[in-house]
């Protein structure tokens, strides 16, 4: 390289360094995202990440700014050009021209992965430990989904092997090349405030532009769709982004500044019509808000705060009494049928063909691409597998007895590493994956692949950092 050039080129290099290392970097991010959402420029977006998540693997020796740019492949689909057939059944992805664009960015990303990897591997930066057993075993259930049945397929194989290369990759790049300490625990609780600022946003927006949308006193939830996704997606981002806002309340200056959003984010949950994720947020809200007043920072000003959101919400309940108690009315009615009989909104029905794939196919289950007759609303896209909207009985119908008691091991051994050393650090992101793990038991997100990106990069945070002491 010219001598004149090489100067130059160093500099600009740690411009970068500084900007993608910098905790406010997602907000850029974030910014970027949302623009890209609205011009529908996803190849735009595509590229950003792609390149973001590229240099932040190799030019950081610690990766964890990574995990922020990844976390906005949930929310990057414009509804000009999703295929979800929610919001118009879009071509676009289908087009050669995207597909290999797609490709090319996934491989450029997949070969930076492994260079980062195996070089930290070779310095002795990753240690293997039971946890990361588990999470393999729990990744070859999921390539061995539907063997010997008879409508196997190399659909399952090429699925399967998708998300357990998802499940293991990610692990294993977070405990080779992220390092546990309370600096970087706060580089990832800012890329989940700023995701769900964006998405609060979009939130907003749709609220104020769609005609409809509040119907006779009653949440249509039907129109709460994105290009991404829809309101239980929306929902869940939101519960999992919660913890780590008032994570930031405890430890940020100025923290009554996140615990007051925080309640922007739970009534955002509210407003998706979400019922999973309002159910997350009832649990992990208040176990989160008390954990900070008892262990956080400025825990007069979060208490003043926690003391204000109650008398807020119990005024707003009485002022608005009929109007909550009808959107509630209209979430709990879905749950039955004409009859007055549960059917979990045809939840009971996806349980029960799940059983039925287990016992058909008791060993390896029947697979992710087995028949599963189409129930109401649950329509997805066209490559992605119909799937019984509960993780454990996904297991056990689409992987089978093997899958069921892989997951199963999985989900103790998380709570084990949890439970182990349970400081102020690691107990918000545990309060995120409880959130995952519970609108998981009534959807398919922890078999999706943006989220299960994030997920097991969080629990990979929570197994490397098993025996440090912290807060």
């Amino acid at each position: 390289m010219n001598k004149a050039i090489k100067p130059l080129f160093k500099k600009y290099l740690n411009f970068i360094r500084a900007v993608i290392s910098n905790k406010f970097f997602p907000f850029l991010t974030a910014t970027i995202i949302c623009a890209c959402y609205y011009l529908g420029w996803d190849l735009v977006a595509m590229a950003y990440i792609a390149l973001a998540f590229i240099f932040c693997l190799l030019l950081l020796s610690d990766a964890t700014p990574a995990i922020g740019v990844l976390l906005f492949l949930n929310c990057f689909v414009s509804k000009k050009n999703s295929p979800s057939p929610n919001t118009g059944a879009s071509s676009f992805y289908y087009s050669p021209a995207v597909i290999s664009f797609i490709v090319l960015l996934a491989l450029l990303c997949v070969v930076a992965l492994i260079y980062k990897v195996v070089k930290r591997v070779r310095v002795g930066a990753f240690k293997v430990t039971p946890t990361f057993f588990g999470v393999i075993a729990l990744s070859v259930a999921l390539v061995l989904n539907g063997l010997f049945s008879k409508a196997y397929s190399p659909s399952n194989l090429l699925f399967g092997a998708t998300l357990g290369a998802i499940y293991s990759g990610f692990f294993t790049f977070v405990c080779a090349c992220v390092k546990p300490c309370k600096q970087n625990y706060i580089k990832i609780a800012y890329a989940f405030l700023a995701l769900s600022l964006l998405l609060v946003l979009q939130l907003i927006i749709l609220y104020f532009t769609t005609p409809q949308i509040l119907k006779n006193g009653a949440i249509n939830k039907e129109l709460i769709v994105f290009g991404w996704g829809i309101w239980n997606t929306m929902g869940m981002l939101l519960s999992c982004s919660l913890p780590f806002v008032l994570y930031l309340a405890g430890n940020q200056k100025y923290g009554f500044i996140f615990s007051a959003f925080s309640a922007v984010v739970a009534l955002c949950v509210f407003l998706t019509s979400s019922r999973q994720s309002i159910l997350a947020t009832a649990i992990i809200y208040p176990i989160g808000f008390i954990y900070l007043i008892a262990k956080g920072r400025h825990q007069f000003a979060n208490l003043a705060v926690c003391v204000a959101l109650v008398i807020s919400g119990l005024l707003t309940v009485a002022v608005f009494k009929e109007q909550v108690i009808k959107i509630i009315d209209e979430m709990l009615q879905s749950l039955t049928n004409s009859e007055g009989v549960f059917t979990g909104n045809g939840r009971t029905e996806l349980l029960q063909q799940a059983y039925n794939s287990f016992i058909n196919s008791p060993i390896f289950g029947g697979g992710f691409f087995a028949e599963v007759k189409s129930v109401p609303n649950f329509d997805g896209l066209d490559f992605v597998p119909e799937m019984y909207h509960n993780s454990v009985m996904q297991m056990l119908g689409a992987c089978g007895g093997v899958g069921f008691f892989a997951y199963m091991a999985h989900r103790a051994q998380t709570a084990i590493i949890f439970l182990r050393n349970p400081t102020y650090d690691r107990s918000f992101v545990a309060l995120s994956l409880t959130a995952l793990v519970i609108t998981g038991l009534f959807d398919n997100h922890l078999f999706y692949i943006f989220p299960s990106i994030f997920y097991a990069s969080l629990v990979a945070l929570l197994a490397q950092s098993e025996d440090l002491r912290g807060e």
